[in-house]
């Protein structure tokens, strides 16, 4: 039997927010202020972020399977860059060429929204179309 799901207006979420958590958020927030600290102190903060987006950027396309990758090939990528090369032959279930330049859409995307979240990029509908292009 299919499920049904009657549409119903989105409901603003009120104004507590933190009643929406189980209070763990306010712990890891904490942990990650920490972490980011000592990252920032050793030089690596930027490496991890960057790292951070290309498995974001990568895990999107696994997600929507536009592509496979393994774990391995993953792993790499994450950690060397978005290369064709890095990528061997039956690594994907498409063209290793074509799987980079798709992942580092992604990446590009990402960074976009980053921008934007950030305030140096103004949502207009000219960028909503870039976005899907």
């Amino acid at each position: 039997m299919p499920t049904v799901h009657r549409w119903r207006p989105i409901e603003d979420l009120g104004a507590d927010a933190a009643a929406l958590t189980d209070g763990e958020l306010t712990s890891l927030s904490r942990v990650w202020r920490r972490q980011q600290g000592v990252l920032a102190e050793i030089g690596g903060l930027a490496e991890f972020e960057t790292r951070l987006r290309r498995e974001w950027a990568i895990e999107t396309g696994v997600i929507e399977r536009v592509y496979t990758l393994d774990r391995g090939v993953t792993r790499t990528l994450i950690e060397k860059g978005i290369h064709a090369s890095l990528i061997p032959r039956g690594g994907s279930d498409r063209d290793n060429v074509e799987v980079a330049r798709i992942i580092q859409d992604h990446y590009d995307t990402l960074e976009g929204m980053f921008d934007l979240v950030g305030g140096q990029r103004e949502l207009s509908t000219s960028y909503v179309k870039e976005l899907h292009a």
